[in-house]
């Protein structure tokens, strides 16, 4: 919603709840968000450790849902980080999803990780595969938290061979974030639009970025931002 502070306090507060209680399943699924915040703040370096402690501690509740959901974020973060090789990771990644099989439930998070990762390994076709299917069990199943994020994603695959195809998904994305409310994605999805638009609609997609850049009240410090008001910066000498 345009707020990414928040959520951190939140998620730092549900750890220590869970921790007071000594609860191991519920544990499991704080350090889990809290690994998610920060990936989605563009903050690797501490989604991997807490992502890194979601898996231990998710193997010795066996809890299957807090360990394919910290292990998604603890592989993309150990990608980013330069610290396992994307091919690899994507390897390891692949042993752990059928461990929550049975019950799917959060899949449009985890299958995040699992295109981002395999479009750096080189793997473009199982990237596009994993958004086609994840869509339709968005579809299917009404989980559509994370939608403009996947058709983001599909235009980030096909912009140096299909650009306009490229472009009509950044559009979508967009428009699917404006009408969730979804800020942050809404101003991911214009960062795209605005690197790939032509000259003679550079003002516009600019015009568009600042405008949802102004929106946001906190979290200055966060990656996207950063990568927004550097451009509006630029653009304004």
């Amino acid at each position: 919603m345009g707020v990414p502070t928040r959520p951190l306090a939140g998620a730092l507060e549900s750890v220590a709840l869970a921790e007071s209680l000594g609860d191991p399943f519920t544990l499991s699924l704080g350090l889990a968000a809290a690994a998610t915040v920060h990936v989605w703040r563009r903050d690797p370096a501490n989604a991997l450790a807490f992502a890194r402690r979601g898996m231990q501690v998710s193997s010795d509740a066996g809890s299957g849902l807090g360990l394919t959901r910290s292990a998604s974020i603890f592989y993309l973060a150990s990608v980013e980080l330069d610290q396992v090789p994307a091919v690899i990771a994507l390897a390891e990644l692949d042993k752990v999803l059928p461990v929550n099989a049975a019950s799917r439930a959060g899949r449009t998070s985890s299958a995040l990780a699992v295109i981002e990762i395999a479009a750096r390994a080189g793997q473009v076709e199982r990237a596009l595969t994993e958004i086609s299917e994840t869509l339709a069990y968005a579809d299917q199943y009404d989980e559509r938290a994370w939608e403009p994020e996947l058709h983001r994603l599909h235009g980030e695959l096909l912009t140096k061979t299909e650009p306009g195809a490229a472009q009509q998904s950044y559009a979508r994305a967009l428009e699917l974030a404006r009408g969730q409310g979804s800020r942050s994605l809404e101003l991911r999805a214009a960062l795209s639009l605005h690197r790939i638009a032509s000259h003679s609609d550079k003002a516009t997609s600019l015009e568009s970025v600042r405008r949802i850049y102004e929106a946001f009240s906190e979290g200055s410090t966060t990656g996207d931002l950063i990568d927004a008001k550097s451009l509006i910066d630029k653009a304004s000498v």
